[in-house]
């Protein structure tokens, strides 16, 4: 799949795209996204044969994962979502992997480490990230970034420029 998101050709533009919990683990996001943009619709680059009065929206979901432990906590981190926050990284931190182990095995262990660094190393200002690629068939504008279960998922649109 990761080789296919980065070449993979289409006959018709995309109107929609949808990335759910999986564009951290593409080893290559600017190219995969470049390859969505050039399969996008846009008002000026839709096939005359096709009506495209709209440009493509590009949404994507992922885990806002930002470490909250009890040590760390500042007044400016208070909120009602404060405890939700200081439980996930916990959670993801040492839970998640004692469960992989338990379930699969020591020889899975290391996925389910995987998991926790993929969180750790996707970047805070992902849309900013977006919106900066350099495509040759154009680029993303950020349209909205939407925090859902007390920020710890975020859903990012954008739309074709």
């Amino acid at each position: 799949l990761t080789s296919s998101i980065t070449t993979q050709t289409f006959p018709h533009p995309f109107t929609h795209t949808t990335i759910s919990f999986g564009i951290r683990n593409i080893p290559s996001r600017s190219s995969a996204l470049c390859n969505i943009r050039s399969h996008s619709s846009s008002p000026l680059s839709c096939p005359t044969s096709l009506t495209c009065p709209h440009p493509s929206r590009l949404g994507i979901l992922e885990v806002s994962y930002t470490p909250l432990y009890l040590s760390s906590i500042t007044s400016s981190d208070l909120s009602i979502s404060t405890p939700l926050k200081i439980l996930t990284s916990y959670f993801v931190h040492y839970v998640v992997p004692i469960i992989g182990y338990a379930i699969n095995g020591l020889d899975k262990y290391d996925e389910y480490r995987h998991l926790v660094d993929s969180l750790e190393a996707f970047p805070a200002d992902f849309e900013r990230e977006v919106e900066g690629l350099k495509c040759k068939d154009g680029g993303w504008k950020l349209e909205e970034v939407e925090e859902r279960n007390f920020g710890t998922i975020k859903v990012y649109t954008f739309t074709a420029v």
